[in-house]
């Protein structure tokens, strides 16, 4: 009997273990391996590369170990690319949804240098001159990096609380210090005092910039304080 459960144990082990490493092939192997990948939400003008990347760090997964972060460390250098979502798509394929970054502003730095810089503080690409977008000034923004400190997140709270057509007015967007104003077009100044509170300015900019008689009303005073908005 003592042979007999020995042998009963021995079976019983085997089987496990054949049973464990028949589940890590399935789960591993080309059975639940990602055949196909579906990129979609990308068009800028590297697509083509984008794409292939993931195509390639998408097959590190499987169907049942999504390859989502594989994905998002492969793209992390692609300054366009702000956000990742990896979905099933079954029975073998995953689609890929990327948040394409949108241009806020153009950066220009104290060498000179113009470049787009997104909602999110991210340094884009270089500016040409036909870009149509508020300016902000700033010490310096390398491509694919972000912009540090206030100027990374208050310029942009204040611009995004704007539609687009009035955020355009705003030229020379600045964070001096523990100040934040800007110029506007028609060369008429604009002091926002500290760099907090970012989309209450915006709103109430946009609503004195839009209002019937603000030209007028511009035109008798020498700037407008929005230090408490």
């Amino acid at each position: 009997r003592r042979h007999q459960r020995r042998r009963t144990m021995l079976l019983c082990a085997v089987a496990l273990s054949a049973l464990l490493s028949g589940g890590w092939w399935i789960a591993t192997g080309p059975l639940l391996g990602i055949s196909h990948v579906n990129v979609s939400g990308y068009d800028n003008a590297d697509q083509a590369r984008v794409v292939r990347t993931i195509q390639i760090s998408a097959r590190s997964g499987t169907m049942l170990r999504l390859p989502t972060v594989a994905v998002r460390e492969a793209l992390a250098n692609s300054p366009w690319v702000e956000g990742v979502e990896v979905h099933h798509n079954w029975p073998r394929g995953v689609d890929v949804r990327i948040t394409q970054a949108k241009p806020a502003a153009v950066a220009v730095t104290d060498e000179g240098r113009h470049v787009i810089v997104a909602t999110s503080g991210r340094v884009l690409a270089a500016a040409d001159d036909a870009t149509e977008l508020p300016t902000l000034r700033v010490a310096t923004a390398p491509i694919g990096g972000y912009l540090t400190g206030p100027a990374r997140r208050e310029p942009f709270q204040l611009l995004s609380a704007m539609e687009p057509s009035v955020a355009r007015k705003l030229q020379d967007l600045r964070v001096t210090g523990q100040s934040m104003s800007a110029t506007l077009a028609d060369g008429f100044e604009v002091k926002l005092g500290p760099p907090s509170q970012g989309w209450e300015k915006g709103r109430a900019l946009e609503a004195m910039l839009t209002a019937t008689k603000a030209k007028d009303d511009f035109a008798k005073h020498a700037y407008i304080d929005l230090t408490i908005p």
